[in-house]
């Protein structure tokens, strides 16, 4: 085929990549059928890139079926080859698949690892829709972690993006329908990540506004995958508003055009909508087989984030149907799954309320940018200085949680909150469930620090103790007219009394674990702004003082822990060490060979290169042994196989296989010249002599060679032919090498 013809048919070939990667988000079942004839045709073409990109719409088409495994292997393959042949922004196209896959996996940090390289590959190549787009998907990653705040500034930065691509491509006639199609495409995503950020903090209009937008722009693309998930968002925005009617019959239409293209994996979250649906329907049977098949197929896959949600909707199923027992081993599932994706509870709790505020603070630069938008200016103001009120709780909450010591945390938050409002009293107590005891770590009246003291759990005239017992914060703006509500009698220590307070429970994970106060020598000294203020606050102390109280347990458990770690990792290195290694010369042995072998003949085929298997056979050896004795004869191949490894480069392998035979692993050579230059090195390690008892001593070996993949496929059948190719040369002139051949005649 002569060069013209074979550049055209290239040029036909990418353009129906471009055409099947269209068609992996409509119905990825045929884009892989197309994509193994793709990969054929690039294959016959020799054209690389032809080749990862078929890889590449195969993962796609995988990842929308649900077959993580498939799509994982195609995308790391296609990713390898667009990174040996540098192109650079069909990489950056992988790293976002990639992403997606690690997202749908519940593996976050993975997943933004992914999207940061593409927007840094994006940036070096001012590649304005890459940038879009992978902002879009750090922005998505970030909002699914719960960093909505930051997660919203990446969306912003891809509307921006948007924005500039917009006006190039009004600018530019060429290819106007092709590139109208890919802005549209990212819209519809970005439109729906901005949707769902807003959903997740509450603000429901805003939502509908922006998923409505990206389903405009999903439906004039035709891109069904994107219409799937954005009626899939409006269903959750319109049954959160109260409109369960809408919501469902939203929910239908994406569930039947999913199941119409194909699209296993989205299925699986409308699957979880529809049970959720069901459950507040009161249908429990029917949500529990739903969510039944869900964990089945989230099982299958690995879909973590998948398995947690459906345990714990089939668990609430189970405990509302009266099924307590079924109830509690789901609710044992959706923590395993969770403690999988969350990591230890602690860390989880902290960064629970580090969310908590993230999303307010997320909820009012939201709401002050759509009241800029409508020139509502009077609410900026009162907003932009909540903003910096929930900056304040921020950093209380980095400084008391980074502590172990809790008097330190105690004056840390006396502080901070005086800085806020009026703190002149103030006390922070700890509640001791298993005695019934409160005790007051930091009490401070009118300006004045009153010695600790404790008061019992169900003391009637304790507001710590109501606020423990109730699990709910109270404010008093006049105490001598509302302490009836809570408490007997209204007592202080002395001083002036108190007019009005502030008391909120210091909760983690359901458990209380003390109490947190503000008290003013004012009446209505505190507005609702400074108690929500407070029961922030109060999440971060919790926290800080779970820690506090853990942290001496967690010591003497992790020294505990750390020795037996220590010893174990001793014994297995051990054991491994032995069941591997040839005990006399510390050269892997026949077993590790065989592992060894099989991973680089992997290897080779994927990377289109050799591997050489060089049997090897001491000559004289025998000799030696019977004339100095066994001891002797030891210490003769312990020297051989240190001059054996030495002849060898870092990456290949020697390993003894038996008395006197050796077999070295040569891989990632690109012809037979190579082995035969190494096998002339390992004929000129052998031949000096070897020192026994005073006395020189020479040696020969005779090597028998076979290649991957041209004398086998296999471990077993290379290592075979090896040693038939050194047996040849053994009967006939020793101290040589020689390469198998198929016929009798090698040699």
């Amino acid at each position: 085929m002569d060069q013209d013809s074979r550049s055209r048919l290239i040029d036909e070939l990418l353009m129906e990549v471009e055409t099947a990667w269209k068609l992996s988000a409509v119905n990825p079942a045929a884009a892989i059928e197309k994509a193994e004839s793709l990969y054929e045709q690039a294959g016959e073409l020799n054209s690389k890139k032809g080749k990862a990109w078929a890889l590449l719409i195969k993962a796609r088409g995988a990842f929308m079926m649900s077959d993580l495994e498939l799509a994982k292997t195609s995308v790391l393959d296609a990713i390898a080859c667009f990174q040996k042949y540098k192109e650079m922004t069909s990489l950056a196209e992988a790293f976002l698949l990639e992403s997606a896959i690690f997202l749908q996996q519940g593996s976050l940090d993975r997943a933004l690892e992914d999207a940061t390289k593409t927007l840094e590959i994006a940036k070096s190549c001012e590649h304005l829709v890459l940038e879009a787009k992978a902002e879009n998907s750090i922005g998505e990653v970030l909002v699914k972690a719960g960093a909505v705040q930051e997660g919203l500034e990446y969306l912003m930065q891809a509307s921006e993006c948007l924005k500039k691509i917009e006006t190039k491509a009004v600018q530019e006639t060429a290819d106007q329908g092709e590139r109208t199609g890919e802005i549209q495409e990212l819209q519809a995503r970005l439109f729906f990540n901005l949707g769902n950020a807003f959903l997740t903090i509450g603000e429901t209009n805003n939502a509908i506004d922006y998923l409505e937008l990206a389903l405009q722009a999903s439906e004039q693309n035709q891109d069904s995958a994107s219409q799937i998930n954005i009626l899939k968002g409006l269903s959750i925005a319109h049954r959160r508003s109260g409109d369960r009617t809408k919501a469902q019959n939203l929910l239908y239409q994406s569930i039947a055009l999913a199941q119409q293209s194909k699209q296993d994996l989205l299925l699986l979250d409308l699957y979880l909508e529809q049970a959720l649906i069901l459950i507040e329907a009161d249908i429990y049977p029917e949500a529990i087989e739903t969510l039944s098949r869900i964990i089945a197929e989230g099982e299958k896959n690995q879909l973590l984030p998948t398995l947690a949600e459906a345990y714990r909707l089939r668990s609430l199923a189970h405990e509302l149907l009266g099924d307590p027992a079924s109830a509690l081993e789901d609710y044992k599932q959706f923590h395993k799954n969770q403690d999988a994706i969350s990591g230890e509870q602690i860390a989880q709790s902290k960064r629970d309320a580090e969310i908590l505020f993230e999303l307010e603070r997320a909820k009012n630069e939201a709401e002050i940018y759509r009241l800029r938008n409508v020139e509502l200016r009077q609410h900026k103001e009162e907003l932009e200085q909540s903003n910096k009120r929930l900056q304040a709780v921020m950093e209380i909450g980095r400084v008391v949680t980074a502590s172990l010591d809790i008097q330190e945390i105690a004056r840390t938050v006396h502080a901070s909150l005086s800085q806020l409002m009026d703190a002149s009293g103030f006390s922070l107590a700890q509640y001791d469930e298993p005695h019934n005891q409160i005790h007051f770590i930091l009490f401070i009246e009118d300006g004045k620090i009153h010695e600790p003291f404790t008061v019992v759990g169900d003391c009637k005239d304790s507001f710590a103790a109501y606020v423990i017992q109730k699990k709910e914060l109270i404010k008093l703006d006049n105490i001598d007219a509302e302490y009836k509500k809570y408490v007997e009698n209204a007592q202080h220590l002395g001083g002036r009394k108190t007019k009005s307070m502030i008391f909120a429970p210091l909760v983690v994970g359901g458990k209380v674990l003390g109490a947190v106060s503000v008290q003013s020598m004012k009446e209505h000294a505190y507005t609702k702004e400074d108690a929500e203020l407070l029961r922030s606050v109060s999440s971060f102390i919790a926290v800080a003082m779970e820690n506090s109280r853990t942290h001496e347990e967690l010591l003497r458990l992790n020294q505990a822990l750390r020795a037996e770690k220590e010893a174990l990792e001793q014994l297995t290195k051990k054991v491994s060490r032995l069941a591997n290694h040839d005990g006399l010369t510390g050269l892997p042995n026949r077993l590790l060979l065989g592992e060894l072998l099989e991973k680089a003949i992997l290897r080779a085929a994927r990377h289109e290169t050799m591997v050489a298997v060089l049997f090897m056979d001491l000559d004289n050896f025998k000799p030696i042994n019977d004339q100095f004795g066994h001891h002797a004869g030891d210490l003769v191949l312990i020297e051989i196989a240190h001059r054996l490894k030495n002849a060898l480069r870092a990456m290949d392998v020697i390993a003894r296989v038996g008395g006197d035979e050796f077999v070295a692993l040569l891989t990632d050579i690109e012809n037979a010249e190579a082995a035969s230059v190494v096998a002339e090195k390992l004929l000129d390690a052998v031949k000096e002599p070897v020192h026994v008892q005073n006395i020189p001593c020479h040696l020969g070996v005779s090597i028998g060679i076979a290649l991957f993949p041209k004398d086998g496929k296999q471990g077993d059948e290379l290592l075979h032919r090896a040693d038939e190719a050194m047996y040849s040369i053994k009967r006939e002139n020793k101290n040589g090498y020689v390469f198998y051949q198929k016929k009798s005649s090698q040699g």
